[in-house]
């Protein structure tokens, strides 16, 4: 059995080209979804903050963004550590080894005013706000996030769905998802069952 010779290649990415790098991976991952990434400068050079509308959770494109963080701050020792680059090794007999310049990505979902006025008439139908409020304050925005920021909003279309009412238990929600006390339900069987 003969050793086969590895080649190394090392490709080292500026803050704009990590950016773009980042723009392509959220393209390929959520096509259709509109982001709108944009670069700090000054002292907060190498961050990035991260919006779009409606679409994919906070969770799934932190799944996407994460793997460019080069680096993190530690506050117990008051410093930034270097995260290791990512390898790769190809059929082909190349290692490759991905520097990105990234300190973070900070990543925030907003959403349309249909789906605001939908969300608003699910909570009231559920008791308003205050039902919602787990610690979180009494108000609309609060018990939105707590409630739908698990769900994927990708592709909803808010107009054609009906409006809850008083009673409603969510068999009209986006996907055959519900939410009950935060936690999303499928209510596609007769029994509400826990998605995992």
């Amino acid at each position: 059995m003969s050793a086969m010779e590895l080649e190394y290649e090392r490709i080292d990415y500026t803050v704009k080209e990590t950016g773009q790098e980042i723009r392509k991976a959220l393209k390929a991952a959520f096509p259709g979804v509109k982001f709108s990434l944009r670069g700090s400068r000054g002292t907060g050079y190498g961050w990035f903050s991260l919006s779009w509308v409606d679409g994919p959770t906070t969770g799934q494109v932190r799944e996407i963004t994460g793997g460019f963080q080069s680096s993190y701050f530690d506050g117990m020792d008051d410093s930034n550590h270097h995260i290791p680059a990512t390898m790769y090794a190809d059929p082909d007999g190349v290692i490759r080894e991905h520097r990105f310049s990234c300190k973070g990505v900070n990543g925030s979902r907003e959403y349309t005013p249909e789906a605001i006025a939908w969300m608003d008439a699910y909570i009231d139908a559920h008791g308003g706000p205050e039902a919602f409020s787990g610690g979180y304050g009494p108000d609309y925005a609060s018990a939105r996030w707590k409630t739908f920021q698990d769900i994927d909003l990708t592709g909803i279309e808010w107009d054609a769905l009906p409006m809850p009412e008083p009673g409603f238990k969510g068999r009209h929600v986006p996907d055959c998802y519900a939410v009950d006390n935060g936690r999303p339900y499928n209510y596609t069987d007769e029994e509400p069952t826990h998605r995992a």
